[in-house]
């Protein structure tokens, strides 16, 4: 899970499916191992059919706010 402030309130998930997105894209135009290939093509069928998984805008979970 990748997630990268954006201010004190919001974040940008980089939800696993789209990393593994971008390998698949990528072993078009350069070799990498079928075993590679296949373990990505897995997790992005696997992540996309997580309810949130197009949700890029997400609260902040580095923000501690102290409530009393």
């Amino acid at each position: 899970m990748v997630i990268i402030p954006i201010n004190n309130n919001y974040a940008f998930h980089l939800h696993h499916w789209v990393i593994y997105s971008f390998i698949i894209l990528l072993s078009f135009f350069i070799n990498i191992p079928i075993i590679i290939i296949g373990f990505s093509y897995g997790l992005t069928l696997q992540g996309l059919s997580y309810n949130d998984s197009f949700n890029f805008i997400v609260d902040n979970p580095y923000n501690k706010k102290i409530k009393n």
